[in-house]
């Protein structure tokens, strides 16, 4: 097995957006190297909920490397801004 990389997204969203909902969209767009998606944090401020989470990636047949990963997060993050949300 070769080493794992983890990347760190966190994002505000409006009260009421679930969790749930949030991982089911990152997971939706995350791709096979994504092995494990956890919620990290969670609060409220301002009428808005903050979510964070640990992406990690790995292959099973090679390292990966920052330039594999970072397309998967920019879409991840464009999936995230497009529903209205703002990675903070």
């Amino acid at each position: 097995m070769y080493p794992a990389s983890s990347r760190d997204v966190a994002l505000w969203v409006p009260e009421g957006v679930s969790v749930e909902a949030v991982e089911a969209v990152i997971a939706s767009v995350a791709g096979d190297l994504c092995v494990r998606l956890t919620h990290l944090d969670t609060f409220t401020k301002e009428g808005r909920t903050s979510y964070a989470f640990r992406l990690v990636f790995q292959s099973f047949t090679k390292t990966l490397t920052d330039e594999e990963i970072q397309p998967v997060m920019d879409t991840i993050y464009s999936t995230l801004t497009n529903k209205g949300w703002e990675a903070r």
